[in-house]
């Protein structure tokens, strides 16, 4: 059998990715059903010992039923003992993995728990939120009582860990250290590097130098990730294959004089996994380092490399130990994306350097146009989870690349080594020239990111499928053209109809977005126990009404923002219960052109003036765009939203009087006539004259 490492790694991380697709109850059945079949296979495979077709089908088979059976098992251990806790109050003792967030008086603490099950107890991670100031450093260890509200599956930040916990306590008790490890090592290089280029440049180029490098995008303003994404991007700022591979790259270079090439490579090696380890150990990170172990190892023992291998050897170990990795948007993506590489790479480039090849100037631009391969090869297998996971399809994205990925190896290198040498006293001249280095391309990034974004139909969103109809087309062409090719080879005619079926179907997809996105309006609410934070959109503009005490509730809307293409903020309304220090993060990162404030409100006027944002008093009603309105009571106590011929009531007042659609009040949304719906997060979404309710998976129409 060929490439039978690929052929069992692939199978198991396609089953574990479907599994999570799959009702619980439907993972063993189908488990049971493909180690039926294949068993039923195996009287075939010994009768016909050279078909390599069975021997294909009956690896696929069993590792199929090996990777359901695994994400059952992790789920039956480490989700249903947990999974309980839910909405209940428990006492933790615990130790902080992490750098704790600070935003004045809201505390967010990464943490590792012990909590007690019954007779036994069990390890699991934690994201616990504290409504006072609380000074933690990473291993520092407490005990407390937490309100457990949520529970989550394959976050990337955590690879050795497939659930994480997310709750709030009122108080804690810090105990002491626990005693540290080679983690604690890394959190802290993590730290003196950010420290070393936030100390130097000002926070959006340290926040995305940090991004880039490390993974740390907490900080990363929204409009850069959401021009970023836009441009398809957003791959810069999660730490991959692409980062591995230009740490390679980078050791190799630097290693290429010593005499002993297995020195060269096994310190080429650990330099591989050192960053790997720095940047948090992230399950596309690790799946790039085994493969690029497995083909330097290969080496050593004069065997042919093999990449297909290569990487089916890395599902395997990752898939067996961490099945929740499938779950792992940026795994997923990354294997889908090398597997483009592996394969189709070679082909497109030999295709697209055609016209190059024979010209002396064309020649020059061959490294342009690999990129141009790389980048294309790399959307052929992950293009529909991209766009499943986004939400859209960015028609600049080879152009993007193009432009900024070469230039990434600046950021990484001069990022990592450059803030290591400045955190060294005496050292700091050296890497000051480094930093200064990645600030520019940094600063680059974010130009031209923020120019090739405002291009038109730059991201086409997902808006009723329309995606998805150009997707098949597109994939039923491409299938048509390698038929084609095998059999007969493509003549003009064909290569015709393909183009022209393409970008045929990709401007009615792109009239159908736009006619869809004119008549839609959004009504986001993002809430917590005490306040409601409401966003609208509609055309690329959105409004905010009120915000919330936590960061990552403003953060979460100044994000939901972005993610639906909506580049400029043209209100901002905070309500009388809105908090003071809410208002200020949500002005400062989100940068809104006006807000409107009650002539009686100096205090949150003086707070906010550093912004540079216009204020307004009005208390009458305000036109946010075409169809929409907003009134506001005396008080700035509650308002009314009239959009696309619906009335919403926000707030906690009765000023208005008559019937509402829909009620925000008090964490909960009320629909007419309905039940109230509570929720961290619940969507309202009015297109032509159908009015849709979304509350985590479920729609309502």
């Amino acid at each position: 059998m060929r490439r039978p490492l690929f052929t069992v790694g692939f199978s198991l991380f396609a089953a574990s990715f479907t599994a999570f697709l799959l009702p619980e109850n439907l993972i063993v059945f189908a488990a049971c059903i493909f180690l039926a079949v294949g068993a039923f296979s195996l009287p075939f495979l010994s009768k016909y010992k050279h078909s390599e077709v069975l021997q294909n089908l009956s690896a696929v088979l069993f590792s199929a039923a090996a990777g359901f059976f695994a994400v059952f098992l992790s789920s039956l251990i480490f989700i249903s003992p947990l999974s309980s806790l839910v909405g209940q109050s428990v006492e933790i003792s615990a130790y902080t993995t992490d750098e704790v967030s600070f935003e004045h008086d809201y505390t967010e603490i990464p943490a590792k728990a012990e909590i007690k099950l019954g007779q036994s107890s069990r390890t699991a991670d934690f994201i616990i939120y504290c409504d006072e100031p609380i000074n933690l450093e990473p291993y520092d260890s407490f005990v407390c009582t937490v309100n457990i509200s949520g529970l989550s599956t394959g976050r990337s930040h955590s690879a050795f860990s497939p659930v994480i916990l997310t709750g709030g306590c009122e108080s804690l008790d810090v105990t002491g250290k626990v005693k540290k490890d080679l983690r604690y090592y890394s959190v802290l290089c993590r730290g003196k590097i950010a420290e070393s280029v936030s100390s130097l440049f000002s926070d959006e180029i340290s926040s995305l130098l940090c991004g880039i490098s490390m993974s740390k995008t907490e900080n990363i303003p929204t409009r850069v990730t959401s021009a970023l994404k836009a441009c398809s991007l957003s791959h810069l700022t999660s730490v991959s294959g692409l980062h591995v591979t230009l740490i390679s790259g980078f050791a190799v270079l630097l290693l290429s004089k010593f005499k002993s090439k297995r020195l060269s490579a096994i310190l080429s090696l650990a330099f591989i996994w050192g960053f790997v380890f720095l940047a948090g150990m992230r399950l596309s990170a690790i799946r790039a380092a085994l493969m690029i172990t497995v083909l330097t190892l290969g080496k050593f023992v004069f065997r042919p490399a093999d990449s297909c291998n290569s990487l089916g050897l890395a599902c395997i170990i990752i898939c067996l130990f961490i099945p929740f990795s499938a779950n792992d948007k940026g795994f997923v993506c990354s294997v889908l994306a090398t597997l483009g590489v592996v394969t189709c790479s070679k082909p497109i480039f030999a295709f697209l350097s055609k016209p190059f090849e024979k010209r002396g100037f064309g020649k020059r631009l061959l490294p342009i146009v690999n990129t141009a391969s790389l980048t294309i090869s790399s959307m052929v297998f992950s293009l529909p989870v991209l766009v499943y996971y986004f939400g859209g399809l960015s028609l600049v994205g080879v152009i993007a690349n193009i432009a900024v990925t070469p230039f990434a190896a600046v950021c990484v290198i001069g990022c990592i080594l450059g803030g290591a040498l400045y955190a060294v006293p005496f050292l700091g001249f050296i890497g000051y020239p480094f930093m200064l280095c990645a600030a520019f391309v940094a600063k680059y990034i974010i130009f031209i990111t923020n120019l090739i974004s405002k291009i038109p139909y730059a991201f086409v969103h997902a808006n009723y499928s329309s995606i998805y109809i150009w997707l098949a087309v597109f994939y039923g062409t491409l299938l048509y053209g390698f038929v084609r090719f095998r059999k007969r080879g493509l003549s003009a005619k064909s290569k015709t109809f393909i183009t022209m079926a393409v970008c045929s179907a990709l401007a009615v997809c792109c009239v159908c977005a736009s006619a869809v996105e004119s008549a839609t309006y959004r009504v986001i609410i993002n809430s917590s126990e005490k306040f409601d934070t409401v966003a609208v959109i509609h055309a690329g503009r959105a409004a905010i009404i009120g915000c919330d005490r936590r960061p990552d509730i403003n953060r979460e809307t100044l994000s939901d923002i972005g993610d639906l293409n909506a580049d400029i903020i043209d209100f901002f309304v905070p309500l009388s219960d809105s908090p003071p220090l809410g208002a200020y993060f949500t002005v400062k990162n989100g940068r809104p052109k006006t807000v409107l404030l009650p002539q009686d409100r100096e205090d949150l006027q003086r707070l906010l003036a550093p912004a540079d944002v216009e204020f307004s008093f009005s208390n009458g009603s305000t036109k946010l765009f075409d169809n929409t309105y907003l009134t506001i009571s005396g008080d700035m106590s509650s308002a009314v939203l009239d959009i696309n011929g619906k009335r919403i009531f926000i707030g906690s007042g009765d000023f208005a009087k008559g019937n509402f659609d829909f009620t925000i009040c008090g964490g909960s949304v009320t629909p007419k006539n309905g039940e109230p719906i509570k929720s961290g997060q619940v969507e309202i979404e009015s297109v032509f004259n159908f009015t849709y309710v979304r509350s985590d998976t479920n729609w309502q129409k």
